[in-house]
């Protein structure tokens, strides 16, 4: 019998491209199509029962050495509550995911719904700002107290404001703001 433990540490030390040779070896080899990349079990604090369970890790950050995300001169952080905020979330997504920037073919192909999700924190929905008002960069953190981790989704850019740091900038906000609720 293997050593599971040696196995499952293995395993979460995997990197993104190791993951993705894993998957393809599970397919052709053995005929298993994985669910997900990567299953790992995060580390629950003594007081929970029993640990959480994360999927689709593809990469960790040990988060306490974080730098604090800076924007260039003329932006600004702001939430983003995409229940409170449905359009300009949707529009900044589908910029962001180059959909383009007619925002005729956005209202036609893109019904405005209110986005309302479970564990949703607006605190960890960053976007950046700029003077005019308009949302260039999102990225939000979905984050569960009684656990250790983070999962970030999504990120974008719209295609006129990248190069200038400003996903960086936002990702690393969210991270910082997620390390003060408990992320490690």
């Amino acid at each position: 019998m293997a050593d599971i433990k040696a196995l499952a540490e293995e395993l979460v030390n995997l990197t993104v491209k190791d993951v993705q040779e894993l998957a393809k070896l599970l397919k052709e080899e053995y005929g298993i199509e994985p669910a997900a990349a990567a299953v790992a079990v995060a580390a629950a604090p003594a007081e929970v029962a029993a640990p959480a369970e994360q999927t689709e890790t593809v990469m960790k950050l040990e988060l306490d050495r974080m730098i604090p995300g800076k924007l260039s001169e003329g932006f600004r952080f702001a939430e983003l509550d995409p229940a409170k905020e449905a359009y300009a979330f949707q529009w900044l997504l589908w910029q962001g995911f180059d959909h383009g920037d007619d925002r005729a073919e956005f209202e036609r192909e893109d019904p405005i719904i209110p986005q309302i999700r479970r564990h949703f924190d607006p605190a960890l929905s960053i976007a950046a700002v700029d003077q005019a008002g308009e949302k260039l960069a999102y990225c939000c953190l979905w984050y569960q107290q009684g656990t250790d981790y983070a999962y970030v989704e999504p990120v974008c850019t719209v295609p006129a404001a990248r190069g200038k740091g400003l996903a960086r900038a936002v990702l690393l906000e969210a991270l910082n703001r997620a390390k003060k609720l408990g992320a490690e």
